[in-house]
């Protein structure tokens, strides 16, 4: 036998067998019997194979390893003992079961390295940054407000509904492909995943991500499709626990959403319904440091006034910037953080605009190319630019319901929701979309995170420069993917937070 790491699944199944030569020897009939792609593991993928390989479709099978009950042909029988096998080990927590204290992490112990595997995948290109602009720009159009900070991340959104997508077909997958931006599911899921698995992990500058699947452990409600599972946890990465949805999961959940970003988000839900059946869950943690930090004692007590013409104190980061950014209506300054890979952008709209007139101006085009190639200035005292900015911390939180019924997806809110992709029992929809984001901005550098969840349920002083950019009243920010250009984060500060 191929000595490859058997995979999650197939540990589960050996666990819960019912005795020690039993779970011995069926677990190697299993390993032999239902390799049926040959790559040294039985898993969900082998599931996939056999169910296209039944259906005409094109799929690189090894007829001796598919005959699993060993009758002499491959048919329908050889794919229900697969997949009974496989969803018992989905469904069932077992005592031996690696755990999150109280649900069952059915891929605890995989680590895959992701880079290994993305030859033939979609690279970031032009197609895909106007696809994320316009979900980007929708998001903000819908969700921005001139009355409140507002800061969203259209990656964390992106990343749990991507996940989504996989579970629907006919007109909800169809809604959902044109909210995303009018790609494919397929295009989506390499895009993402290049998109995540390219993110630095440095020490003065990392972009960490984690999905997460919850399904409550009732197969009479839902029993998740190994081909949805397959998929999610091949394109993002997505841990699956089988869980009781009581409080114990309430406190699981939690604990896995503070852990993953950082603690600067404890919690994203408060309880769970007796409806919920599932929860599809996105984190993403920032913390980078500036490449030229902001001197502390720079820093000076300046009037900001907020969205309502109200003049408020707040302590203002004051350096010499070199590299900017403009439009017909806006401008604004441009900051690396270590290495470069990403950057903080602020634009300041023309006198007179309010934020979200400005936002409502942009499109989609003209977005997706807004944090490009900056422009440095000359290194001369005469061309330099002297920018203050508030420092600032606040959290955000938001139900994204509203918003996304209004870009277009209806049905996965409705009883006429397809989720068919997604599980083989039930007519789940989607409950609510929450979205909560935290950000710090201060001398040293940016810490920010987001956290998406989607339920399912049942039916020193420094001489001022000639030049100055005060962003003395509202603007908007972002954090930047200078690789891709695209924001990872998207805000507005409209009055200084207490």
């Amino acid at each position: 036998m191929n000595k490859k790491r058997i995979t999650a699944a197939a540990m589960a199944i050996c666990m819960a067998l019912p005795t020690a030569a039993a779970a011995s020897a069926n677990a190697l009939d299993l390993l032999k019997y239902g390799d049926a792609n040959a790559d040294g593991a039985v898993n969900l993928s082998d599931m996939v194979t056999l169910t296209n390989y039944l259906h005409g479709k094109k799929a690189n099978i090894i007829a001796d390893l598919a005959d699993i009950n060993r009758d002499g042909s491959i048919d329908s029988l050889d794919l229900v003992q697969l997949r009974k096998k496989l969803l018992a080990f989905i469904t069932s927590a077992t005592e031996n079961s690696v755990t999150s204290k109280y649900s069952t992490n059915l891929t605890a112990g995989l680590n895959a390295d992701e880079k290994e595997q993305t030859n033939g995948e979609e690279k970031i290109d032009d197609e895909f940054r106007l696809a994320h602009s316009k979900f980007a720009l929708e998001l903000m159009k819908r969700q921005f407000s001139d009355s409140e900070n507002v800061m969203i991340s259209p990656y964390s959104i992106m990343q749990a509904m991507g996940m989504l997508t996989n579970g629907a077909d006919g007109e909800t997958l169809t809604e959902l492909e044109n909210v995303m931006g009018g790609l494919s599911v397929d295009e989506l899921n390499k895009y993402l995943k290049q998109w995540r698995i390219n993110q630095p992990n440095e020490e003065f500058c990392k972009l960490t991500t984690a999905n997460s699947i919850w399904a409550r452990n009732d197969e009479n409600r839902i029993k998740p499709r190994p081909e949805f599972l397959q998929t999610t946890a091949d394109y993002y990465n997505s841990e699956v626990y089988v869980a009781p949805f009581d409080d114990t999961t309430l406190e699981d959940i939690n604990a896995w959403v503070n852990q993953k970003t950082d603690e600067m988000i404890p919690k994203i839900i408060d309880d769970i319904s007796p409806e919920a059946i599932m929860f599809l869950i996105n984190a993403v943690a920032f913390d980078a440091k500036w490449e030229t930090p902001y001197e502390h004692e720079a820093t000076r007590i300046m009037d900001f006034t907020d969205y309502n013409g109200n003049t408020k104190t707040a302590k203002m980061l004051c350096g010499i910037e070199s590299h900017f950014i403009h439009d017909d209506h806006a401008e604004g300054f441009y900051k690396y953080y270590k290495g470069k890979k990403y950057a903080f952008a602020a634009l300041l709209p023309e006198e007179g605009m309010t934020v979200t007139e400005y936002i409502n101006s942009l499109t989609p085009e003209h977005f997706s190319t807004l944090f490009a190639e900056p422009e440095a200035e000359k290194v001369s005292w005469e061309d330099m630019t002297m920018v203050r900015i508030p420092k600032f911390k606040y959290d955000y939180q938001t139900t994204l319901n509203e918003t996304l019924t209004d870009m277009g997806m209806e049905k996965s809110f409705s009883e006429y929701a397809d989720f068919t992709k997604l599980t083989s029992v039930g007519h789940p929809s989607v409950s609510e979309v929450l979205h909560d984001t935290f950000i710090q901005l201060d001398e040293d550098g940016t810490k920010a995170t987001a956290v998406t969840a989607i339920i399912m349920k049942d039916t020193a002083a420094i001489m001022d420069a000639p030049n100055e950019l005060n962003f003395d009243r509202p603007f908007v920010y972002a954090i930047v993917d200078t690789e891709t250009d695209m924001p990872v984060f998207l805000g507005t500060l409209t009055n200084i937070p207490e």
